[in-house]
C-alpha cells in the first residue's frame, strides 16, 4: 500500500510539474518576443505564475493522487498504472464520490416509505 500511495503522490507531482513547464514555456516565449521586438522590459515571471496559489494547487494534486494510490491499491497493477491513477486522482475520486452507492453507504442508505 504505501508503494502504491507513494507512486500516487508522484502522479500528482507529474501534472504539477508539466503545468509548470507550460508556464515557463509561454514565459520563455513571451519573453523571446519581448528581446526580438527590441522591448525595454521583457515581461516577468510573476505575469504567467501565481506562485502560492499554483503551489497550494499542486500540494493538493500530490495529496490527492496520494489518498488515490492508497484507495485503489489493490486494484493497481505496476508502476505506470500507479502513477496514472495518482495523475488522474481529482477526477477518480470526483467520479466516486458522485457514485450512488458510495453516497449510499458514506450518508446511510435511504429507506423509501412505500406510498398509500
Amino acid at each position: 500500500m504505501f508503494a502504491a500511495t507513494l507512486l500516487g503522490a508522484s502522479g500528482g507531482l507529474l501534472v504539477l510539474l508539466i503545468f509548470w513547464h507550460g508556464c515557463l514555456t509561454r514565459w520563455r516565449e513571451a519573453r523571446r518576443r519581448a528581446h526580438q521586438q527590441h522591448e525595454a522590459v521583457p515581461p516577468r515571471l510573476g505575469t504567467f505564475v501565481d506562485v502560492w496559489p499554483d503551489m497550494l494547487a499542486g500540494l493538493t494534486q500530490v495529496v490527492l493522487g496520494a489518498a488515490a494510490g492508497a484507495l485503489f491499491h489493490q486494484q493497481i497493477v505496476g508502476v505506470a498504472a500507479a502513477v496514472a491513477v495518482g495523475a488522474a486522482a481529482p477526477s477518480l475520486l470526483q467520479q466516486l464520490g458522485n457514485s450512488r452507492s458510495v453516497k449510499d453507504a458514506v450518508q446511510g442508505a435511504r429507506v423509501e416509505e412505500p406510498s398509500s
